[in-house]
């Protein structure tokens, strides 16, 4: 309380450790503990955000950290109500719209809901190519895991031709970005796989082997 004065500043900061807490829980394979911390956290910078919607964008990346629980869960109702939040125009909004547009087309995939899914990850794509104008590398990554989900949703339709073409988009643009920023390693790697798993139901063997060895 001697650190945080204000109301506004602890509420934020009590939401982030909530926060971090519980992506500590989701990371040990604690689900349901991770969406009580998260729940914690909602609570508490939704309270700041009814009357100070500067915060809106922090309220949005807490909204779509519990909908991938929720999704992990297999509470799809829960999730889906998580992804239908309001944001501001600033560009951490829009980043934190981004990433929940996103869930809800991971959401509506593993529903088999394959036309709405590709809604969302559209509407996920503009979002980030609004973003992607002030030339942030960070954002190329993100809107890259979003072509790698939609080859996850082509593929789970059937549809291999587009799939291996989103996959193949979402590793071109993970293999520059990794380059200079490591984290971003394992999301390249996890795309070259897929598109050696494409090969493999191509029949292809040699360039599925490629793929993998790469990966």
């Amino acid at each position: 309380a001697g650190r945080y004065p204000n109301e506004v500043d602890r509420n934020i900061a009590k939401a982030s450790v909530y926060l971090q807490w519980g992506m500590v829980m989701k990371a040990t394979g604690r689900l349901d503990e991770a969406r009580e911390k998260l729940h914690a956290s909602l609570q508490t910078i939704g309270q700041t955000v009814m009357r100070n919607r500067s915060y809106v964008a922090d309220l949005a990346e807490i909204e779509a950290s519990l909908a991938a629980i929720e999704i992990d869960l297999k509470d799809y109702r829960r999730a889906e109500a998580l992804c239908e939040g309001r944001y501001a125009a600033s560009p951490k909004a829009i980043q934190g719209k981004a990433g929940l547009l996103r869930t809800y087309g991971n959401l509506y995939t593993q529903m088999g809901l394959y036309m709405e899914a590709g809604r969302k990850y559209s509407e996920s794509l503009t979002s980030y190519q609004r973003l992607i104008q002030t030339h942030n590398m960070q954002y190329d990554a993100e809107m890259a895991l979003v072509f790698n989900n939609m080859g996850t949703m082509y593929e789970q339709m059937g549809n291999l031709s587009d799939a291996i073409t989103n996959y193949k988009t979402a590793a071109k643009n993970l293999g520059r970005v990794q380059q200079s920023h490591p984290r971003y390693m394992t999301d390249y790697a996890n795309t070259l796989a897929n598109i050696g798993n494409i090969y493999r139901k191509y029949g292809k063997q040699d360039s599925s082997l490629k793929y993998m060895e790469e990966a």
